[in-house]
């Protein structure tokens, strides 16, 4: 459903959940839907076991995080322009046709590098294979960069992102019968259904080096995000098989997400054992402003009925969104408009200790608070709700390294989600508790070959309560229920070989048995 959904070693994220997508570690996207833009990433991590739960509140089963590009003191001017088309399922090569310009730009203000800037530009612009449909994507993103001494850096960042495409909620199986699903081009919305994005981001970096071989990293990231959504969703499956019933919808949602995170690292020795320890605090306000502004299920028979064949659309006939009725009468329930505000901070430390040249062990712990409110703006009789959570999060880990070439480990470490927000049951209440979750996983590193050749393996096992799942409901679309309890485990092999510089070859293999009750 956005971008945020992803799928960790069994477990899934929900559409609200921005932690599962970090950017530069913190929350936030500049956009929701589609995948995150990566013209101005220069790097991703997937952070999997006791380190993706260090840094707020996770999925157990880890994250990604985005690393974007930085000024640079080496100039660098790359320009690029592409084209697409496709081909098949009756598109000709010439029929649907999208270009695509990006820009990089970087270097030193001056003939000093105290002063560095970057520009990061992208316009995408084309048709896609779906029927009467298109996408219209532009990126800038101007970052600046001052050394204020050798030891001391501050890097600000804006990105401005604006999405345009058609409105499409995909493809319709009848029957649950993968066979009965229509060609790949088919849409079941009006060519004039559209869906708008815009997202603003402020980005702050510093970073001090001390004398001592301490260093203080201070961050924060501010996102103003707006998506505007107006067409038809595809409401059902008629009894024959051969059509769909419709629901106007509109939908204005505002977002904006306020995050910091600083820390310390502070090197170390007591009694022979070297410390690399983390110390940090993070702080975090997530508003949405979520305004449902029409929930229309037209009726699939009768005289004002409106539906769309599955196999044989045709377009134009389905009357202005505005002519409709906002909402079907006796339903104005399903009108609603949600305003949520959820605070939180968190502290945590982390600690590597060097215990011998073949033994290392690790300790952390996190406590985390958040406390949300919610409250209806439209529906009477809807009770303002105001709800807290917190949790203590340990976390120890253990390796041991026979030779420089090889590392064995095992690590316990423990999760905490708190409910979205927006979740909602099917009476339209928000009444669920945090998911909470342990892990245990045991690997084992090696490098060969001048360290040529890598390869990881690992075995886990996730035990996760109080699981949030997600099923379609009539009168609000999109219904929560908590199912109890989940497990997941599995192994996972990686191997990572540079033969010649330059040339990066990767494979691997990862096999999980996700149960939720009952399986």
């Amino acid at each position: 459903n956005t971008g945020d959904d992803l799928v960790f070693r069994g477990f899934t994220s929900s559409v609200n959940d921005q932690n599962s997508i970090l950017v530069d570690g913190l929350p936030g996207l500049a956009t929701r839907f589609g995948s995150p833009v990566t013209i101005g990433i220069s790097q991703i991590d997937v952070v999997r076991g006791p380190a993706s739960v260090l840094n707020g509140e996770e999925q157990p089963g880890g994250f990604v995080n985005l690393i974007t590009k930085k000024p640079e003191a080496d100039p660098l001017y790359e320009f690029s322009a592409s084209g697409t088309t496709y081909d098949g399922s009756g598109i000709g090569l010439t029929d649907k046709l999208g270009s695509d310009f990006a820009a990089d730009l970087t270097g030193p203000l001056g003939h000093s590098n105290r002063l560095l800037y970057r520009l990061v530009m992208d316009d995408a612009n084309g048709d896609t294979f779906r029927n009467n449909s298109y996408s219209h994507n532009i990126y800038f993103a101007p970052s600046l960069t001052w050394n204020v001494s050798d030891n001391t850096s501050l890097t600000a960042q804006y990105v401005f992102q604006r999405l345009k495409y058609s409105y499409d909620t995909e493809l319709v199986a009848p029957n649950n019968n993968i066979a009965l699903v229509a060609p790949i081009t088919t849409r079941y919305q009006q060519p004039s259904d559209e869906e708008h994005e815009y997202g603003s981001v402020l980005t702050l970096l510093f970073n001090h080096k001390f004398a001592n071989g301490m260093s203080w990293n201070l961050n924060t990231r501010d996102v103003w995000h707006t998506d505007d959504a107006h067409g038809y969703d595809v409401a059902s499956i008629l009894k024959d098989l051969q059509y769909v019933g419709l629901r106007a919808r509109g939908q204005l949602n505002k977002r904006r997400y306020d995050y910091l995170d600083t820390n310390l690292h502070i090197p170390f020795s007591t009694f022979g054992v070297q410390h690399n320890l983390v110390v940090g605090w993070t702080d975090g306000r997530d508003v949405a402003d979520l305004n449902r502004t029409q929930f229309y299920n037209a009726p699939s028979t009768g005289p004002n009925a409106l539906t769309m064949s599955i196999y044989d659309p045709v377009y134009g006939l389905a009357p202005e969104l505005s002519s409709l009725p906002l909402y079907a009468p006796g339903n104005a329930s399903v009108l609603t408009h949600r305003f949520t505000t959820t605070y939180s901070y968190g502290t945590y430390f982390a600690d590597m200790m060097t215990l011998s040249s073949q033994w290392k062990a690790t300790l952390g712990l996190r406590y985390s608070h958040d406390r949300q409110a919610i409250e209806e703006l439209r529906v009477a009789g809807v009770p303002s709700s105001n709800k807290a959570n917190s949790k203590v999060l340990p976390m120890a880990g253990l390796i041991y390294q026979p030779n420089e070439h090889w590392s064995n480990y095992i690590s316990y470490s423990t999760s905490y989600v708190p409910p979205s927000a927006n979740a909602i049951d099917i009476n339209g209440v928000n009444n669920f508790v945090p998911t909470s979750a342990d892990q245990v996983e045991a690997g084992s590193k090696f490098n060969f070959m001048n360290n040529h050749v890598s390869a990881t393996l690992a075995v886990f096992r996730i035990n996760e309560k109080n699981t949030l799942s997600s099923f379609k409901c009539v009168d609000y679309g999109t219904c929560y229920t908590q199912v109890g309890k989940a497990r997941s485990q599995g192994a996972e092999l990686e191997v990572n070989a540079r033969p010649l510089p330059n040339w990066q070859l990767t494979a691997g293999y990862a096999f999980t048995a996700a149960q939720t009750p009952g399986a």
